[in-house]
């Protein structure tokens, strides 16, 4: 079969019984064309003798397998040449196919034009007419585990790009602790592959995992077998029952492989600080609402501000990492070590993922926004992929799997997935930045802001570091270098791979792979229409997808994402704090302190709504509309009404029990009149006793007047309580 891509006509030769028969010379030729193909790229413990190549074509008992080779032909002058090929086996009795040795070559005309997926394509055919085909296998690389093994960076390079190869397939890796047996005298086991599962070329649904693991255990079984012919080389059977051991425990069964290479991307985390009222702060406040304003900021901030706010400032941000020339780069450099796999629940189901490179290379800004009134401090912390590092060889790029998993940093108190690192640690302590130019010591993300906040007062002398920030509350993220055409209904991603790991970052879920058309349709609904980027606000993380962004190029090297970003974001978190010391509110208790204890909290809640509270004060519509989304979709605009709903049931609560003090206080003069209108007749009450008495009594009238005046004093008493009880109030301010 002949397939022709764009660059140069190539011929796809499949190397089998009929070409040998039809044409010996052309066979061998080609043959021999690919195995020295296949010398120069693969080495070592993972590669086989060639010696009984030919005879597994031809077909060998089983167990073992039947070969095929297909070749790619440039058709050139003088002759044919092999540009690439591949080499599959089709294990008989497990139905399997194992693709074991594919590569292209490296010269320019024959790179990235399709060959390896045609290649893939033809074997899968060729194999298909041997018997039925239950899974398609292939073995490679696993770019950390020769990272472990300290292998050249350009070995790991090359893996990584087989890697992303795979994830543009939509292959999927087993979840084994794969071991390649010894493919020969000399050679050693190798557990440094992985073990890939292949889509089927007529994409067909994933085959189900209770059917994958009979298929994968046969074929074990019988590639251990079919290796341990070899008299110098014994099939190894306690590996074997190791990962059969494994096949049948482990859940799931296959992992996605991580598929978007994002080298323009930036991460800002924010925190936020209350200031109290000390005379520290406010001289802080005062500092910075009448010192110098910031040069990377002031003219943007203004610009984003409406008129009522350009002079009477809410808040005012500034950069503490600023470059010594517009155009320098001020970042700090940060590495960032993942864990080595995550586990987590979703949906009733137990996931797991697994990093093909856990270490990556940012760069680190932070620029605080201080609100005045308020009396707050958002910090922003940006990481961002370094450029830099990434021109010297090092991982400085993210893909979504570090890209989600870092937005989860700021949902980690919610806990929805129990997302665990080995060993049981939630995610914050799984995840471990440290500065590249410092002692190595790992940070968790508030350490990491706190140090990144001493090297900026170093820098700059007298700024403010953070003290007591909270946790990080929210994210933003900025992935520039991506067309976001505004096409429904995927925003004219037209790859559902790159489409699924996109609605991955959006909504901050690890199993995006599961995620339907419909569900896709939603999440890339722009939550601010724009019609060449995706702005979407889901929970506690605000997505920005654009080709490119003027802003954030302005300020690439002291802010490292667009301020028109994390601002509305950073009013928002300010409003979303000042509404969370309300709550859980206390209801003041019945008593002499109730009136008191109501007035300081309408008074604490009205001052925070109607002073400290941030408007919209957002000039452009964009930003505008942005605030409004991000208070809708984080709840905090429900928030506010209740807040509001609040205030109402205090005041009324504060009315009703300053009415119920009054009406007591009122009958407790009506009770003391009362009583002093019976304190009134005591000399009748006296003179009343002393005749009662008569002639005949004992003598010692001062008796008398003494028990008159204590009948006085208990008629007065009584007349005076049941006045009160009369005039008193029925029930409390609450009961009202």
């Amino acid at each position: 079969m002949s397939h022709a891509p764009a660059a140069r006509s190539i011929d796809y030769v499949v190397l089998d019984p009929a070409l040998q028969q039809a044409d010996p010379s052309r066979f061998g030729a080609l043959f021999t064309e690919f195995t020295e193909g296949y010398e120069r790229h693969f080495s070592g413990d993972e590669a086989e003798p060639t010696g009984e190549w030919q005879a597994r074509i031809a077909g060998k008992p089983a167990p073992q397998p039947i070969m095929r080779i297909v070749v790619a032909v440039d058709r050139e002058d003088r002759g044919e040449r092999v540009i690439g090929g591949l080499a599959v086996e089709y294990y008989r009795s497990a139905g399997c196919v194992l693709a074991t040795y594919l590569y292209v070559s490296d010269d320019e005309p024959y790179r990235h034009r399709g060959h390896a997926r045609a290649l893939l394509l033809e074997a899968d055919q060729a194999c298909r007419a041997l018997g039925p085909v239950r899974a398609v296998l292939a073995e490679a690389e696993w770019p950390e585990a020769l990272r472990l093994r300290a292998a050249p960076l350009a070995e790991v390079a090359v893996a990584r790009a087989r890697m992303r190869f795979f994830a543009r397939l939509g292959a999927r890796l087993f979840n084994l602790d794969y071991v390649q047996p010894v493919l020969g005298a000399g050679k050693r086991p190798v557990s440094y592959l992985r073990l890939f599962l292949l889509p089927a070329p007529d994409g067909a649904a994933r085959v189900p995992d209770e059917q994958l693991r009979v298929a994968v255990g046969a074929f074990l079984n019988e590639f251990y077998a079919a290796l341990g012919e070899e008299p110098s080389a014994p099939a190894d059977q306690a590996t074997l029952a190791e990962l059969h051991w494994q096949l049948a425990r482990r859940r799931p069964l296959t992992l996605p492989l991580p598929r978007l290479r994002l080298e323009d991307v930036a991460v800002c985390f924010h925190f936020v600080e209350p200031l109290g009222d000390s005379p520290e702060s406010t001289a802080l406040l005062e500092e910075v609402r009448d010192g110098t304003v910031c040069p990377v900021f002031h003219s943007m901030e203004t610009d984003l501000l409406s008129r009522a706010y350009r002079t009477r400032r809410l808040f005012r941000t500034v950069c503490f990492t600023k470059p010594e020339s517009p155009a320098g780069e001020a970042g700090i450099a940060v590495q960032i070590d993942f864990p080595r796999r995550i586990v987590f629940r979703s949906e009733h189901r137990h996931e797991e993922r697994q990093w093909p490179l856990r270490r990556r290379r940012v760069r680190a800004y932070l620029a605080p926004s201080f609100f005045f009134d308020a009396r707050l401090i958002i910090w922003h912390l940006t990481l961002k992929a370094d450029a830099r590092a990434a021109a010297a060889g090092a991982d400085a790029w993210l893909d979504e799997l570090d890209v989600i998993t870092l937005c989860r940093l700021t949902d980690d108190a919610a806990d929805q997935e129990f997302l665990r690192a080995p060993g049981g640690d939630r995610i914050m302590q799984g995840v471990e930045f440290c500065l590249a130019d410092g002692d190595g010591t790992a940070l968790d993300l508030k350490g990491l802001l706190v140090a990144v906040g001493a090297i900026a007062r170093e820098r700059l002398g007298d700024v403010p570091t953070p003290h007591k920030p909270s946790p990080p509350r929210a994210a933003t993220v900025e992935v520039l270098g991506r067309d976001m055409a505004g096409d429904q209904p995927f925003f004219g991603i037209t790859d559902r791979l790159e489409r699924e790991a996109l609605c991955g970052i959006v909504t901050g879920i690890f199993d995006f792979d599961a995620i339907d058309d419909a569900e896709a349709s939603d999440t890339l609904t722009s939550s601010v229409a724009l019609d060449d980027a995706l702005l979407r606000a889901h929970r506690e993380v605000l997505i920005y997808v654009r080709r490119d962004d003027r802003a954030a190029r302005t300020v690439a090297g002291s802010v490292g994402i667009s301020p028109y970003l994390i601002l509305p974001h950073a009013a928002v978190l300010c409003d979303e704090w000042l509404l969370e010391q309300f709550e859980s509110p206390t209801i003041p208790r019945r008593g002499a302190r109730e009136v008191a204890a109501l007035a300081g909290e309408v008074q604490r809640l009205e001052d925070t709504l109607r002073t400290k509270w941030v408007p919209n004060p957002f000039f452009y519509p964009t930003e505008q509309a942005l605030y409004e989304r991000v208070l809708v979709e984080g709840g905090t605009g429900a928030r506010r009404a209740k807040a509001e709903e609040r205030l109402l049931e205090l005041k009324t609560r504060l009315q009703l029990a300053r009415e119920a003090e009054r009406t007591r206080f009122e009958a407790i003069v009506a009770g003391l009149l009362g009583a002093i209108s019976v304190v009134s007749l005591d000399p009748l009450v006296v003179d009343v006793v002393s005749w009662l008495r008569g002639p005949d009594g004992p003598p010692a009238p001062a008796d008398g007047k003494l028990l008159g005046h204590w009948l006085t004093l208990g008629v007065a008493c009584a007349i005076g309580l049941v006045v009160f009880l009369w005039k008193r109030p029925t029930a409390d301010a609450g009961e009202r």
